[in-house]
């Protein structure tokens, strides 16, 4: 089974980057290009590869359905590639509460 490269589409990140060294490599944030989807993703580089691992994504997003089919809330999601090996992301997890975190407290 052949690699598959699937942040070959991220390989040349668009606008700035914040790039932070660790002992796997370099972890490169940068912004999505998709106007629907306003997000950073943060993928891992490794000196001598022309790809990088896609390891999260964090988006906005207000036209995705639950596995069920039905049509979710706009919210914001994290998306986790807890695979390098596979294109799609393995978790997604949307961020509950933003509504309530950003209300005034009571006084």
């Amino acid at each position: 089974m052949g690699k598959t490269k699937n942040a070959a589409t991220n390989s040349e990140p668009a606008g700035d980057c914040l790039v932070v060294n660790t002992p796997l490599g370099q972890l490169v944030a940068y912004p999505s290009t998709a106007p629907a989807h306003p997000g950073i993703y943060i993928d891992l580089k490794r000196d001598g590869f022309e790809c990088m691992a896609l390891t999260a994504m964090v988006e906005y997003t207000a036209d995705d359905t639950s596995e069920d089919g039905h049509d979710l809330m706009p919210s914001i999601v994290c998306r986790v590639w807890g695979d390098a090996m596979q294109e799609d992301y393995t978790y997604a997890a949307a961020c509950a509460n933003l509504d309530e975190y950003f209300q005034e407290p009571d006084k």
